[in-house]
């Protein structure tokens, strides 16, 4: 508890570089992990980062190379190179996606193949390094995305690349035994690395799964999850559900459970929640969307008078403009609350995220259907049993 509150301290309030220098040298893999996000926002931070890259630890040094990437550091590139041969996969996975974007080269490596495949994979990124390396220009910040769509449905969860149409990769399903209940994925996010966080309204749990769905972690609840998002410092910011009205209905949990943040004075069932950029925090209750301060403030709010009820879902764009799931309909308003855009399904929407092309992926208890930047119906996948979220990544 004490480190945790320490960490969300320095968050707010990043140290001068040359002290977290000096921390960093006698800090062990947990704590390296919790000062990675506050060292990337100093502004040397190419420096300060350069001493995770000392580090023995694979799960800092593919923190460290992704951050490198994002800041336009080419000294990721050696490390992402030396992580290919990790045997874990979900850090072969992000090390080859950090090569591919820093570098836009078409190299061919199979993070889940077999070790000959990935032998030929590691030894072509090495002839193309070698020839190539110098020439990459450094300073151009990387998107470091997977570009796929994650739906979970009342019994599984569903991978789709974001390509035009859509195309299904694959799918999973926990079955029922005698010591877990049936597996009811009411939300699904993705955590920095990638790996899958599903929220199981019926087990009452959060859940991380690697990308070979083995399982990472599960954080048991004492109320059912709406949604579940994964804040920088390693916290869970969580919607619940509660039978007593009283009780706030989003809180941030450390990764023991243990409240450090939560609600005040805001009544109604909390649908969804996400930490902004600014700090802030955007809440879908059931009739209404509000963005809120950390002393429960309202800064911006949209509700009958935007027509908004039965709310399942928000998103901030990155325009700035916030993206409502409600009734069946998806809606975009402005800063000024005026409408943007709006479509129907004709079915109770759950969940919609937008793409970076400008297509809206709804997701209904029907299935999945993507409207085109003007709101015209491209594409839709039906009898998909009720989708309950959808999240790009």
């Amino acid at each position: 508890e004490f480190k945790t509150n320490i960490i969300n301290f320095l968050t707010a309030n990043p140290p001068p570089s040359n002290a977290l220098s000096a921390v960093l040298k006698q800090s062990d893999e947990a704590t390296m992990l919790m000062l990675l996000p506050i060292a990337a926002k100093l502004e040397d931070s190419k420096d300060v980062l350069a001493f995770f890259l000392e580090s023995d630890s694979e799960k800092v040094l593919i923190e460290a190379a992704d951050l490198l990437a994002k800041s336009g550091e080419k000294s990721c590139l050696q490390v992402a190179f030396g992580l290919l041969k990790s045997k874990d996969v979900g850090r072969r996975t992000r090390a080859n996606l950090i090569l591919k974007r820093f570098t836009k080269a078409e190299v061919e490596f199979k993070p889940s193949g077999t070790e000959e495949e990935r032998s030929a994979g590691i030894d072509a990124w090495k002839k193309w390094l070698e020839e190539n390396e110098s020439d990459v220009p450094s300073g151009m910040a990387v998107d470091l995305i997977f570009d796929q769509i994650l739906v979970s449905t009342g019994s599984n969860w569903i991978s789709y690349s974001a390509e035009n149409p859509l195309k299904k990769l694959s799918s999973f399903q926990l079955a029922a035994n005698e010591k877990t209940s049936a597996f009811f994925p009411e939300d699904i996010t993705t955590s920095p690395s990638g790996n899958p966080i599903v929220c199981s309204f019926r087990q009452q749990t959060i859940t991380e799964y690697d990308l070979e769905k083995n399982v990472v972690s599960t954080l048991k609840l004492k109320n059912p999850p709406r949604s579940a998002r994964v804040l920088e410092s390693g916290n869970y910011l969580v919607a619940w559900y509660s039978k007593n009205p009283s009780e706030p209905g989003v809180v941030e949990l450390d990764q023991s459970g243990k409240v450090v943040w939560q609600t005040k004075g805001l009544v109604g069932e909390a649908r969804c929640a996400a930490r902004l950029s600014n700090g802030r925090t955007l809440i879908a209750y059931s009739n209404r969307v509000v963005e809120i301060d950390a002393d429960s403030a309202v800064y911006f709010e949209l509700s009958r008078a935007q027509k908004i009820a039965n709310c399942n879902e928000c998103r901030r764009l990155e325009n700035g403009n916030t993206l409502v799931a409600y009734g069946s309909t998806v809606a975009e308003f402005d800063t000024n609350k005026n409408l943007v855009m709006k479509v129907t399904t004709g079915s109770v929407v759950r969940s919609a995220v937008r793409l970076d092309d400008g297509r809206t992926v709804v997701g209904d208890t029907q299935g999945l259907r993507v409207f085109d930047k003007d709101g015209k119906k491209i594409d839709e996948l039906i009898n998909i049993n009720n989708v309950n979220s959808v999240w790009h990544y």
